[in-house]
């Protein structure tokens, strides 16, 4: 991953997320084309291709990945020592 985009990605994943999880709540009573139209594109107004990409994407690693990333950046600002902390 670029230095950078990690937020923007962590973003993107997070609506992957979303599409994906009211996906798997509707998809046992209505057809992936009803559930585009009637609850995804209301919501997130995105294209139909971009909808069957966010289904193929494996979100749940890459997120736990930045999480980890954020998580090590976070101690590692614990650890440093700051010059004028006292102030």
């Amino acid at each position: 991953m670029a230095k950078g985009k990690g937020y923007n990605r962590y973003n993107l994943l997070q609506k992957v997320k979303d599409v994906c999880d009211i996906y798997r709540q509707h998809e046992k009573n209505e057809t992936s084309d009803y559930i585009y139209r009637n609850y995804i594109y209301p919501k997130h107004f995105i294209s139909r291709s971009t909808f069957y990409r966010f289904l193929a994407t494996p979100y749940k690693k890459e997120i736990e990945e930045i999480e980890i990333q954020r998580a090590k950046k976070e101690a590692i600002k614990k650890a440093q020592k700051r010059l004028f902390d006292d102030v």
